[in-house]
């Protein structure tokens, strides 16, 4: 998954299971009411979540990872872009 905006959501991406395979790089995540990005209860592997820009604002608290509940996988955030990505937007 990359070169998305992903905003307005209640969870912006969420990852079931069989995370470790997913590579979440290069998108804007941001402005979503519960959770940027969430890991579900059968995921108790690690995402790859580097090089998003997360709108600015402290990357742990808007994840929901291990670092919430301890059975499941880590969101792997760092680096953090520090600035938007380009994203084209078709019609």
């Amino acid at each position: 998954i990359h070169h998305n905006s992903i905003h307005g959501n209640e969870i912006g991406v969420f990852i079931r299971e069989n995370g470790s395979g997913i590579k979440v790089n290069s998108n804007n995540i941001y402005d979503n009411e519960r959770y940027n990005m969430r890991l579900g209860d059968f995921n108790d592997e690690d995402v790859d979540a580097k090089n998003n820009w997360w709108g600015g604002v402290p990357v742990a608290e808007t994840v929901f990872d291990k670092r919430r509940e301890s059975y499941i996988g880590e969101v792997l955030f760092e680096p953090i872009l520090t600035e938007p990505v380009p994203v084209k937007l078709e019609n």
